[in-house]
């Protein structure tokens, strides 16, 4: 797990076992960077992405090396890596565009950008699809070829220009614009060919690749913030309303509620199906065992 500080640091910990949270290492940035927002790890953990202020940073946790991109505008607001063994790293920035790099030397391969330029979270479908989730609600399937071939780049935000760009690469809108962030999404993941979303309507919603509602899982009482996947049939989320939440996705109920945090709940990670972590803005990381009699025990902070 990582988590970011208000002064730009970030520290990966290791949450193996059931000890305290272990520091494995650090990283800080310079003050023109300001604070880090986003942060991935690729799935074989051995590559860590961190977006700052106008920079991608890649840092390879097994050999120490590390490259830098100065292609975002803005704050990178998200990032993610997605292809063939993580072979690319999409990006989000502050002027509404979301740009797809590969991993190897961080060359951007393509640009799309949504008609808002608040986007909150991305996620690769698959290699050649992009997802992008935003405040005003929409949630955008790209196709990253026909964006490449496009040859749009980035530009700054012109709110006289709210169309998606390039038109001719944008698939469809999985979800429903709504005014004043009221279905602002905050996370986005693809599991088993379905798109979930963690949304401002208090619910983490299911679509289909052609944005067929499949389910709907409800019962925090403010904007579902994250989530993640403790197997195929349990996810646990985090809300703006400090607790986390585990639903069955076959019975779509909360199974239970875990309170502790003083703040909101901006990120968990699922350590295996039976134990989850939370960072919250208490500037608390809490782990949890599950003994699946549902009784959520908060064993570390």
């Amino acid at each position: 797990m990582a988590t970011a500080d208000a002064e730009g640091k970030v520290t990966v910990w290791d949450l193996r076992g059931r000890g305290n949270p272990r520091r494995l290492c650090e990283f800080s940035f310079p003050s023109d960077e300001l604070a880090s927002r986003a942060l991935s790890f690729s799935a074989n953990g051995m590559f860590l992405a961190i977006g700052t202020y106008n920079r991608l940073h890649l840092f390879n946790l097994t050999d120490g090396s590390s490259q830098v991109s100065r292609e975002p505008r803005d704050y990178v607001r998200d990032v993610a890596f997605g292809g063939v063994e993580d072979s690319l790293l999409a990006t989000l920035d502050g002027n509404g565009h979301a740009q797809v790099f590969r991993r190897t030397n961080l060359e951007r391969v393509a640009t799309v950008r949504n008609p808002e330029n608040w986007i909150n979270a991305v996620a690769f479908f698959d290699e050649d699809h992009l997802i992008v989730g935003a405040y005003d609600g929409h949630l955008l399937l790209w196709n990253i070829p026909k964006a490449a071939a496009s040859g749009f780049v980035p530009g700054e935000y012109d709110s006289s220009r709210r169309k998606p760009a390039p038109a001719e690469a944008l698939v469809r809108d999985l979800n429903e614009y709504a005014r004043g962030g009221q279905q602002s999404i905050s996370a986005v993941q693809v599991r088993d060919g379905k798109i979930y979303f963690g949304c401002a309507d208090k619910a983490l919603h299911q679509r289909s690749i052609d944005g067929k509602k499949l389910l709907s899982l409800t019962g925090h009482t403010s904007a579902v913030s994250c989530f993640d996947f403790l197997d195929e049939h349990h996810v646990v989320t985090g809300s703006y309303d400090k607790t986390v939440r585990i639903f069955d996705l076959r019975t779509k109920k909360c199974l239970t509620v875990v309170e502790g945090h003083t703040h909101t709940i901006w990120d968990v990670v699922a350590l295996g199906p039976t134990s989850f972590a939370t960072a919250s803005d208490d500037n608390q990381i809490r782990q949890y065992h599950i003994d699946w009699e549902l009784k959520a025990k908060n064993r570390a902070q």
